[in-house]
């Protein structure tokens, strides 16, 4: 109940697309380059260090931070910067204890850094929020390099969203750029993986194939989940059919069903009778038919010398 209180959620008949979170964009880029350029005296000196909250997971978090080791290369090279380094804090992590241990693990890194030159400390967060004025500047202590008068030299207490212009460029390049994701429907039944393809924005087309189990199931479709698509792509869905005589065909069930879920339609005679010829050319040869050997056959099928 305290999430819904904190988190309300949004009752809308609209289709809601998610567009890519920040990652490595070279737009999020130019803004820490910004930010860095606020501090940044002898670039040669200095070694850039990109501190942000951690996702939930080991997994999410590997992947998190080299987005980050990507984003911090780039506005190395921009500001010709000694090197660059990344620290996440691991919020997610389930005690306090351990959440403490991981801060001072990326405090003991930084402290490192700063014995064989100045770091710049940059946050990566969305809003200029209470992290990046209170929390981070606490846990960082004297490597802020904060004075009496509340400046620091080595940190920047600042978010995306003081930065505007910049932010609002890369919200509109993510938006001309969406992709969505393709949902994994296989064992649905027709229905209900249509409704779900649908509901990411896509459109899904239904070709039914003889099986001899699974009625009414999606055995196959293409693409694959997670594949990313741009909204109002198709997704083709290879529905079963029970049937008996699938039943006593059921070695042809897989390339069928493939074939169907790859072009939206169940393969033709000519269709089979290239696979059989394709399969009989590797028994022969122990090598896939290359593009000239398909078309010597096109010609052949067709009587053309």
């Amino acid at each position: 109940m305290e999430l819904q209180k904190d988190h309300p959620s949004v009752e809308t008949k609209a289709l809601v697309l998610l567009a890519s979170p920040v990652n490595d964009s070279p737009l999020i880029a130019d803004v820490l380059t910004e930010t860095a350029k606020e501090i940044s005296r002898t670039p040669t000196e200095e070694t850039l260090v990109l501190v942000a909250h951690g996702p939930n997971g080991d997994a999410d978090a590997m992947a998190w931070q080299r987005n980050l080791s990507t984003l911090g290369s780039l506005v190395e090279k921009r500001l010709g910067l000694k090197g660059h380094a990344v620290g996440i804090w691991r919020q997610d992590l389930p005690s306090e204890g351990e959440r403490l241990a991981f801060r001072q693990r990326v405090i003991a890194a930084i402290q490192d850094l700063a014995r064989d030159g100045r770091p710049i400390i940059v946050p990566l967060l969305v809003g200029g929020s209470s992290y990046a004025k209170r929390s981070y500047p606490e846990w960082l202590g004297d490597l802020t390099g904060r004075d009496d008068e509340g400046n620091y030299a080595n940190y920047v207490p600042k978010g995306l969203v003081d930065y505007p212009a910049l932010l609002a460029e890369w919200i509109v390049d993510s938006a001309m750029n969406l992709k969505v994701l393709v949902p994994d429907v296989a064992g649905r039944t027709a229905e209900e993986a249509k409704s779900a393809v649908e509901g990411f924005g896509l459109r899904a087309t239904v070709t039914e194939v003889p099986w001899p189990t699974a009625e009414q199931q999606v055995v196959a479709q293409h693409p694959l989940a997670p594949t990313r698509l741009e909204p109002g792509s198709v997704v083709n869905l290879v529905v079963a059919r029970a049937s008996q005589l699938a039943q006593e065909r059921g070695a042809d069930l897989t390339w069928s069903s493939e074939f169907a879920a790859r072009h939206g339609r169940l393969p033709t005679a000519e269709d089979v009778a290239d696979r059989l010829w394709s399969l009989e050319f590797v028994r022969a040869r122990g090598t896939l038919p290359s593009q000239q050997d398909w078309e010597r056959r096109w010609y052949q099928v067709r009587g053309i010398r």
